[in-house]
């Protein structure tokens, strides 16, 4: 069944029910929050969970839905303020920013849609500017197609860590240490993640990433190194990812796509709800 997919829509019901109570912020049954609020919400909860298992990283929440977050990996996109609010609240923002310059890490500020004019003014002064603008894209099934043939897909653990990280940073064409870093035993093994690897021949070909909360999953590290693309083995590892979620009793996946995933994406039943602001150096 395909849920609502368009952002300003409300909730349906039925992705609410049995969830009220007490805990985390995916429990409430907040039948006046959006989609795209929850999806939100539930995407700031992952990244939380990352900071927490990360041993290098840390978090705070502000009163008015803003999220400082540090992973400790020396990317921007992965430590910095975030906010979970529709409009970001620019004192709060600032307060938490002011905190990360003495970590030493590229950080970045992100807001949901447009950046307004003092987020902007507050990213100039640590000479961050709006560099990207990344869909928010969802979806309640995936299209199957033929598979790839010659290929399988597993999960892994803490205890194929380096593996998992050399073929996730050769298909970012990266140096493998940040995702040493992003990627710790700790971050493997965290509680609702579950991390996979696809392997032809025995070589790996891809890697993919979930992480529930709740009803939600957030997919991650989708990567093909350079030599094994154009094979059908991202969207295979992608269709493995969210159906074990949805397997698991996840109704709503999620995920932000890099320009080159998007058409991907799209092609398996995701849609986008909504866009975020990057301000980075």
């Amino acid at each position: 069944m395909v849920l609502l997919a368009l952002p300003g829509v409300v909730l349906s019901s039925a992705l609410v029910a049995g969830k009220a109570g007490s805990g985390p912020p995916w429990h409430a049954a907040r039948v006046d929050l959006t989609l795209a609020d929850r999806t939100a919400a539930a995407f700031f909860d992952a990244i939380g969970v990352l900071a927490a298992a990360s041993p290098t990283g840390f978090a705070e929440s502000g009163a008015h839905g803003t999220e400082l977050l540090v992973s400790g990996a020396p990317m921007a996109g992965l430590n910095g303020v975030f906010t979970r609010a529709r409009s970001a609240d620019p004192a709060e923002l600032a307060r938490l920013a002011a905190r990360l310059p003495a970590t030493g890490l590229p950080w970045s500020i992100q807001v949901r849609g447009e950046a307004e004019p003092a987020v902007v003014a507050l990213g100039e002064k640590y000479e961050l500017h709006p560099s990207r603008e990344v869909p928010l894209m969802i979806a309640t099934e995936v299209e199957a197609r033929p598979k790839a043939t010659g290929v399988t897909v597993r999960r892994v653990t803490s205890a194929e860590q380096r593996l998992y990280a050399g073929t996730l940073a050769a298909g970012f064409g990266a140096p493998r240490e940040p995702f040493d870093t992003l990627m710790s035993g700790p971050v493997l093994d965290a509680p609702g993640a579950t991390a996979y690897l696809a392997e032809a021949a025995g070589e790996p070909v891809a890697t993919a990433y979930s992480l529930r909360t709740g009803p939600f999953a957030g997919i991650f590290n989708i990567a093909v190194p350079p030599a094994h693309r154009g094979q059908g083995y991202g969207r295979l590892i992608t269709e493995v990812a969210v159906r074990e979620a949805f397997a698991a009793g996840v109704t709503v996946a999620y995920l932000q796509p890099s320009k080159m995933g998007l058409a991907l994406y799209r092609s398996m039943g995701f849609t986008t709800i909504e866009h975020w602001t990057y301000l980075q150096a």
